[in-house]
């Protein structure tokens, strides 16, 4: 398993959304769609015992629909309603469960930045929601 499918099990938790069909760097065509792309930054603290540090940062987008007004209303809510609870979860200290990706414990997760869209099409757009995960790999 992958640091991003923990983390897409980890957000199929939050019931306000439909995670199972989530899918890793591709979005499907249709409305109601999810995927979570890891970007290419990483942050990593070494430490002498081999340990490390590191920080990673994941994209999830969700393709709506936004034909009405009220559609693009919900998917803002829609979305700072999972900002929030990503929140409350990192708050709690409830995290990820990421040891299923290798020898890994989840320290922080957080939005490092905040909903947005970045495309735009006749019927619906693709909204991103940044999402920051900070963990320690232990030494084998």
């Amino acid at each position: 398993m992958t640091v991003s499918e923990c983390i897409i099990e980890w957000l199929s938790e939050y019931e306000k959304m439909e995670f199972a069909e989530c899918a890793v760097d591709q979005i499907e065509a249709e409305d109601g769609t999810y995927a979570i792309f890891k970007t290419p930054n990483k942050n990593i603290t070494e430490y002498t015992d081999g340990s490390q540090l590191i920080t990673e940062y994941f994209q999830l987008v969700a393709r709506k629909s936004t034909q009405l007004d009220s559609e693009r209303v919900n998917n803002q809510q829609m979305l700072a309603d999972l900002e929030n609870w990503v929140e409350e979860k990192n708050m709690e200290e409830d995290y990820p469960e990421l040891s299923k990706a290798g020898n890994l414990i989840c320290m922080d997760i957080n939005v490092s930045d905040s909903n947005s869209i970045i495309s735009q099409e006749d019927a619906s757009a693709i909204y991103q929601l940044s999402i920051a995960v900070q963990y320690l790999k232990e030494r084998s």
